[in-house]
């Protein structure tokens, strides 16, 4: 049996870190505010992911990976719906999805997705000799 530090996530720290990721809180700053490294952030979200890939849904990692992407979509599909409306400030709101989303929404995404991808494809070559 694998043994570490226990975590430090829990309901409530969940839940603080999902609200500032609703309001479209960089994961920087969410981690610093609630006294966490990035990295540890991003590991809890990736964990929930792989989890919810193999069918765990009540794990408290399942529920803040699930429930920060589902709040993404929900801010992304609102900055769309104001931006197709031509809403005032409409220009703010592309800049907001280009800087917050860059992989689906900066120009030259696909090219950066696929540099992306190159590296990693180099990295396993490298580690796998």
């Amino acid at each position: 049996m694998k043994r570490g530090r226990q975590t430090k996530l829990n309901k409530e720290l969940a839940d603080s870190i999902i609200a500032d990721r609703a309001r479209l809180v960089p994961y920087s700053q969410v981690a610093e505010a609630h006294g966490i490294y990035r990295k540890t952030l991003r590991e809890w979200i990736v964990k929930g992911l792989e989890e919810l890939e193999i069918g765990a849904k009540s794990t408290l990692f399942g529920y803040l990976a699930r429930t920060i992407k589902k709040n993404e979509c929900e801010a992304i599909k609102g900055l769309l719906e104001e931006i197709r409306a031509g809403e005032k400030g409409w220009q703010s709101r592309c800049w907001i999805l280009e800087r917050c989303f860059a992989a689906e929404f900066a120009l030259g995404a696909q090219e950066l997705a696929q540099l992306k991808q190159e590296l990693e494809d180099i990295k396993k070559a490298l580690k796998d000799g």
